[in-house]
């Protein structure tokens, strides 16, 4: 009931939306990445500390590919705008959890990371989830055009709670 009811006002949303028509003009983007990205500054962590923090990889393929020493090192991996993102918020030195769980998820593994709060896990599976999103997003934008009578196809699908 509760799905029939939610499906329900997804279309009756998306009708009126189509009705609507355009909902403006975009904004010019010729500040937009000093108003995004400006303010950002150190996060005050000692990263030269990580390097003691031991880190446990297990299953298959675990051992490979090796940790990333920085978020340089991954840059030719990463699609050019999230690889520019990432050098705008000024990520540098990875977290060990980051170290471990980019590389990993941009070589197609399943990832379970246990950290303490704060430890940078967000950012280390979003990373390579964001990168496939990014290549694949612009892989079906080329073959398939969007229609508006076809649900919605999660490609990723994120289980955790957000503080513990």
């Amino acid at each position: 009931r509760k799905a029939n009811a939610e499906a329900e006002f997804f279309w009756t949303r998306r009708e009126a939306a189509a009705r609507a028509g355009p909902q403006g003009v975009p904004r010019p983007a010729h500040n937009a990445e000093k108003e995004l990205f400006g303010a950002v500054g150190s996060s005050g962590i000692r990263f030269g500390d990580y390097g003691a923090v031991p880190v446990e990889r297990s299953g298959p393929g675990a051992e490979v590919p090796p940790p990333l020493d920085s978020f340089s090192d991954a840059s030719t991996r990463l699609p050019q705008a999230l690889a520019d993102n990432l050098r705008r918020c000024r990520y540098s030195t990875p977290t060990p959890i980051q170290r471990h769980a980019i590389p990993l998820g941009l070589a197609g593994n399943d990832l379970m990371c246990v950290a303490q709060t704060g430890s940078g896990k967000t950012c280390g599976f979003l990373v390579p989830v964001m990168a496939k999103l990014l290549v694949d997003g612009q892989a079906a934008a080329r073959q398939e055009r969007f229609m508006p009578d076809t649900p919605a196809a999660p490609r990723c699908v994120v289980m955790a709670p957000t503080r513990e």
